[in-house]
C-alpha cells in the first residue's frame, strides 16, 4: 500500500502577533509550495522514518503494544513521531486500526535547494498536517480539514507550543482564511478529562477558520530576503521607559486596533474592494511597525525594509509576513506592468522574487463559533 500526503506552506497577509492571543483574527493564505508524506509498507521487522531535509539520518521504529516504539534516542522529529503518536491514539480510539509497519519518508519544498534555509512558509505546521493526513489515511480514516487541524493543534499543544496554530489551519485548509484560535488552555484541560477521539468531537467554540478569495484584479507577489528568522533576534537593544501596566494597556489597545483592521481587509475582500484592501494592508504594516516599537522587537530588517519600500514606490502595498526579522515580505499589485518593475528591483537589492500563487481549498471549509 502506498499513501501521499501532501501540506501547502503559508503566509501571513495580516493579523500578525495579534493572533496568538484567542479570539484575535488574522488573514493566512496557502501557497503552492508543499510538503509531502509518503508511507509505504515495510516488509521488514522494523519501519522506518526519514526526511530530505536531514539526509544523514533515519529513525528506525517498531511497535510496543500497539504503540510507535522509536529505537534511536535524541533524534530531531520530535514533532512528527508526536503526531504520528496523537493519530495513531485517534485511530485506535475509532476502532480503525492497520498494525501494519511502514516506511514514512517526508520530502520539502519549503526551503531553498542551494543553502537548505526555510523560506519561512511554515514547514513545521506543515510536516505536522501531512503527516497525520497520511496516519489517517493508513488507517482507513476519512481525511477532512477540520478533523486535521484538531489532530495537529492537539500535537502542538502537547509539545507546549504557545503559536497562534495558524500555520496548520492554513495547512489543513489551503485557501486563504480568516483564523482565530481557542485558548490552548481548554485543550489541555480537555485531554486531562477525555481521550484524544472525545476531544476532537466536542465543538472548539471560539475557532473560526472561514474561506476568503483575493478579487481577480489583485495579485500577491512574494520576496525572499535570504534572512533566516531567528526568534531569539527579535529582542533589540533599544531600552524603554514604559512599566509593564502600560505596555499591557498599549497591547489592549493594539489588539482592538487589529480586530478593525482585519475587519476592513475582510469586508475588502467580500465585497471585492481592492482599494480598501490595500488601504488596510499599509494600515496593518504601519500598526505592526508601531507594535514593534513598543514591545522592543525588531520586525523589519533592513531588507524587509527595502522591499516594503520598493513595493511603495511602484504604488502597491507592502508588508512584511510572519513574525518579521527576516523571511518573506509580501506586496499587492493590481497592475501588470507592476510585477516587472517590484521583482527587478527586489534582485538588484539582493531579495530573491518567489514564483508562489495561492494554494487551492481542501475540501468544504466550517468554522466553530461562539
Amino acid at each position: 500500500m502506498n499513501i501521499q500526503a501532501t501540506a501547502p506552506g503559508k503566509l501571513f497577509i495580516a493579523g500578525e502577533y495579534a493572533v496568538v492571543t484567542p479570539g484575535q483574527p488574522a488573514l493566512i493564505a496557502a501557497v503552492n509550495r508543499y510538503l509531502t508524506v509518503d508511507l509505504t509498507l515495510s516488509l521488514e521487522e522494523v519501519g522506518t522514518i526519514y526526511s530530505t531535509q536531514q539526509p544523514d539520518l533515519t529513525l528506525h521504529w517498531k511497535r510496543k503494544q500497539g504503540l510507535l516504539q522509536i529505537i534511536e534516542e535524541n533524534h530531531p522529529f520530535t514533532l512528527m513521531t508526536t503526531a504520528i503518536e496523537v493519530a495513531e491514539t485517534y485511530a485506535k480510539q475509532r476502532n480503525s486500526w492497520n498494525e501494519e509497519l511502514y516506511h514514512l519518508k517526508v520530502t520539502s519544498q519549503l526551503d531553498d535547494v542551494h543553502s537548505n534555509i526555510k523560506f519561512g512558509l511554515g514547514s513545521s505546521g506543515a510536516v505536522v498536517v501531512a503527516t497525520i493526513d497520511a496516519i489517517l489515511q493508513w488507517h482507513h480514516i476519512p481525511v477532512e480539514p477540520l478533523l486535521v487541524y484538531k489532530l495537529a493543534a492537539i500535537t502542538n499543544t502537547l509539545l507546549g507550543s504557545n503559536g497562534s496554530l495558524g500555520d496548520i489551519a492554513s495547512s489543513a485548509f489551503g485557501g486563504i482564511i480568516l483564523y482565530q484560535r481557542i485558548d490552548t488552555t481548554w485543550i489541555k484541560e480537555q485531554l486531562q478529562q477525555h481521550s484524544i477521539a472525545e476531544v476532537v468531537n466536542k465543538e472548539w467554540t471560539g475557532l473560526v477558520i472561514q474561506p476568503l478569495s483575493l478579487p481577480t484584479t489583485l495579485k500577491m507577489l512574494v520576496g525572499w530576503t535570504k534572512e533566516k528568522a531567528d526568534t531569539s533576534s527579535f529582542v533589540s537593544s533599544v531600552t524603554h521607559t514604559r512599566t509593564q501596566a502600560e505596555k499591557d494597556a498599549y497591547y489592549q489597545q493594539f489588539l482592538k486596533q487589529n480586530t478593525t483592521i482585519l475587519n476592513q481587509i475582510t469586508t475588502a475582500l467580500t465585497e471585492e474592494n481592492t482599494e480598501a484592501f490595500l488601504q488596510g494592508i499599509t494600515d496593518n504594516r504601519a500598526l505592526l511597525l508601531d507594535f514593534a516599537k513598543e514591545m522592543n522587537i525588531i520586525l523589519e530588517t533592513p531588507s524587509l525594509t527595502k522591499l516594503c519600500q520598493i513595493g511603495l514606490q511602484e504604488n502597491a502595498s507592502a508588508k512584511t509576513s510572519g513574525a518579521g526579522g527576516g523571511d518573506c515580505g509580501i506586496c499587492f499589485i493590481t497592475k501588470p506592468q507592476q510585477e516587472e518593475s517590484i521583482t527587478t528591483q527586489w534582485e538588484k537589492a539582493g531579495i530573491l522574487p518567489l514564483n508562489l500563487e495561492i494554494a487551492p481549498t481542501k475540501g468544504a471549509i466550517r468554522k466553530e463559533l461562539s
